[in-house]
């Protein structure tokens, strides 16, 4: 799942890992640019339907602090089927062991993973190689794992700047970083597009693209 910054892609992670296990999933996630905090913020505000900024101001009336107290519930009474890991710069075997280890003890249906280009090999196995081939070895352990174990794995990840260029600001494939073993081992390449982000909206609120 690709997009520019602004589009949603966390939004997108959070609402996904929370219905998938609010419908008895085993879900894990991975986050390797979003701390702990961040990413407990998020979902207790997607679970109470409360608003981020008012959530970390505090600034809650008593029905709203219930609602919070209720999606903090949520999540403690999850923990065998929601499985959260915040290491930063991960190398890709250390990240399929732990995909491994959470299967092997908690059963795994789904991983979401934020975001590609922050996983990494060791440093004996990058070197001498261009980010290119690093990304389609990392791309490549990802899909044999998923296949291997029968996971589904969703990959945030970023898209280069030639988005911004084009007179629609819609993405397609030549976009993707790294593209060629993004579309090579990805079973679906989804891409999030917020059109408001960029033009203005005519007054029954559709946004109105340039030619």
């Amino acid at each position: 799942v690709a997009a520019r910054p602004g589009m949603g892609k966390s939004a997108f992670h959070v609402s996904e890992l929370v219905h998938c296990v609010e419908v008895g999933k085993s879900c894990a996630s991975f986050n390797l640019e979003m701390m702990q905090r961040q990413l407990v913020t998020r979902i207790i505000c997607n679970l109470s339907a409360i608003q981020n900024s008012k959530y970390t101001r505090n600034n809650l009336t008593g029905a709203e602090a219930e609602k919070v107290y209720h999606a903090k519930q949520w999540i403690l009474s999850h923990n065998h089927n929601l499985s959260m890991d915040f290491t930063p710069g991960i190398i890709i075997h250390e990240l399929i062991s732990k995909l491994r280890k959470i299967k092997s003890e908690k059963g795994l249906d789904i991983a979401f993973i934020d975001h590609l280009q922050f996983i990494r090999l060791s440093a004996a196995e990058s070197r001498g190689k261009s980010r290119d081939a690093q990304i389609g070895e990392i791309t490549s352990a990802l899909k044999t794992f998923a296949k291997q174990e029968d996971v589904a794995l969703v990959v945030l990840c970023h898209l280069s700047r030639e988005t911004e260029k084009g007179a629609n600001k819609r993405p397609n494939l030549s976009h993707l970083r790294e593209s060629g073993n993004i579309e090579n081992d990805a079973d679906t390449v989804s891409f999030l597009f917020r059109a408001e982000y960029y033009f203005d909206k005519d007054e029954n609120g559709i946004p109105q693209y340039k030619n």
